[in-house]
């Protein structure tokens, strides 16, 4: 199994905002508001077939030149 490239907008559940499309076509899995994510992939990134579905929140950030 490998990566599945998946670009998408959705409505952040944490804080209810609308987060678009990432213009160049990067995979977005944050809300760049918030930064909680959704656990959605079960065995890897992008295959969206996790049942817990739970909000998870940021323990930290990893401040990384490339990002």
């Amino acid at each position: 199994m490998s990566f599945i490239m998946i670009n998408e907008s959705f409505t952040c559940e944490n804080c209810g905002k609308m987060i678009e499309k990432h213009p160049e076509g990067s995979a977005r899995n944050h809300c760049p508001f918030c930064l909680c994510s959704k656990h959605l992939d079960k065995d890897f990134p992008g295959d969206r077939l996790s049942e817990c579905h739970a909000v998870m929140h940021p323990v930290g950030i990893d401040h990384k030149k490339n990002k």
